[in-house]
C-alpha cells in the first residue's frame, strides 16, 4: 500500500524532519507492507485544499497546521491554545493521558479524517523591538499575528496586523510592525536576531503543533497489525518532535544571549493574568463552537486545577 502524503512545509524543516522519520517507521513497522511517500510544498496540493483533497482521495495523508482546516473543524484551534500546556511532556500527557487526541479524533472523523498525531515543533512567542513586563505593554502595539495568533494578541490588547510570515523581517527592521506572534527558531534560522530586542517568556505555545492526518478510506483499508504500526510511529514521532523542540528552543535561547537579545520572562502573576485573559475571550468563544470544543476546554481546565494553577 502507497500513501500520496503532501507536507505543507519545506522539507528543511522541523515538519519536513519528522514526516520522514514517520515514513520510515511506518516502512519498517509494516515490514515495508505500507509505503509513505512524501511530497514537498506545490507537489500535489496547496495547504487549505488539504482537507478537501484528502475526502476526495486526491491525497492519502497530510502533514501540516491543521489550523487550516479551522473553517470546517472549529476542533483544530485546540492545538494551539494559548498557555494550555508548559512544555512538550505536558502537551503528551494532555493529548495521551487526558483525552485530547481522542477528542480530535472523534472531531476529524466526522470530515472522514483520521488524526494519527501532533508534531511538536518548538515554542512561539512575542519576538518584539519593546519589552513585555504587563499585559498593558502589549496595548496598541503592531503585532504581525494570523489566524487564531490574531484573536490571541487582539484579545491581550495589541492590534494584530496579518501579513505573509516571508515579510516580517523587513516589517520588523522599518518599524511597520512592533513585533511578531511566532516560533523563537527564526531568531536563528531567519536571523531575527538582528531586527528584534526582547523575547517574552512563557511561550504562548509551548510547544506549538503541526500534526500528521491521513484519509479516512487509507486508514480504513489498513489491516489491524498496520493501523498499530500507523499509530506507534505516529507515537514516536511526537515524542520526538518533544526532544527536538525543547533542544531547538533551548539553543535559540542561549543565541539571544550571545546577540544581546533580552529574555523576559513574565512574573508568575502577570503570566497568570495573560491566561485568564485568554480563558475569558478565546477559550469562552470556543467552548460554544461545539460539544468536542467544550470538551477541549474542559480537559485543559481540569489539568490546571490539578497542577494548581
Amino acid at each position: 500500500t502507497t500513501i500520496n502524503f503532501q507536507v505543507a512545509f519545506p522539507r528543511s524543516g522541523e515538519l519536513g524532519n519528522a514526516t520522514e522519520f514517520f515514513a520510515q517507521k511506518v516502512g519498517e513497522y509494516t515490514n515495508g507492507e505500507v509505503n509513505v511517500k512524501l511530497f514537498w510544498p506545490g507537489q500535489l496540493v496547496a495547504p487549505k485544499e488539504g482537507l478537501v483533497a484528502m475526502q476526495r482521495g486526491t491525497i492519502g495523508g497530510f502533514g501540516s497546521v491543521l489550523l487550516y482546516f479551522a473553517g470546517q473543524v472549529p476542533e483544530v484551534n485546540a492545538e494551539w491554545f494559548p498557555y494550555g500546556w508548559e512544555n512538550a511532556e505536558e502537551l503528551m500527557e494532555i493529548y495521551y493521558d487526558r483525552g485530547y487526541l481522542n477528542v480530535l479524533r472523534e472531531a476529524l472523523a466526522k470530515h472522514d479524517v483520521y488524526y494519527v498525531g501532533p508534531v511538536p515543533t518548538g515554542a512561539t512567542s512575542f519576538l518584539t523591538n519593546f519589552p513585555i513586563n504587563k499585559m498593558e505593554d502589549l496595548k496598541g502595539k503592531k503585532v504581525r499575528a494570523t489566524g487564531i495568533h490574531g484573536n490571541i494578541a487582539h484579545a491581550l490588547g495589541a492590534a494584530p496586523v496579518n501579513m505573509p510570515s516571508q515579510e516580517q523581517y523587513v516589517a520588523l527592521q522599518r518599524g511597520t510592525i512592533d513585533g511578531t506572534l511566532y516560533p523563537y527558531v527564526a531568531i536563528q534560522i531567519y536571523k531575527f536576531y538582528e531586527v528584534v530586542d526582547y523575547v517574552s517568556l512563557p511561550g504562548v505555545n509551548n510547544p506549538g503543533n503541526c500534526s500528521i492526518v491521513l484519509g479516512m478510506k487509507v486508514w480504513n483499508a489498513l489491516t489491524p497489525s498496520q493501523k498499530v504500526a500507523v499509530d506507534r510511529a505516529g507515537v514516536e514521532t511526537a515524542w520526538r518532535g518533544c526532544l527536538r523542540s525543547e533542544r531547538k528552543d533551548a539553543s535559540t535561547l542561549q543565541l539571544c544571549k550571545d546577540k544581546d537579545v533580552k529574555v523576559i520572562t513574565l512574573a508568575p502573576e502577570e503570566a497568570k493574568r495573560f491566561r485568564e485573559t485568554l480563558v475569558n475571550t478565546l477559550y469562552a468563544e470556543h467552548e460554544k463552537k461545539s460539544e468536542l470544543c467544550a470538551k477541549q476546554v474542559k480537559i485543559l481546565k481540569d489539568y490546571w486545577k490539578e497542577k494548581g494553577r
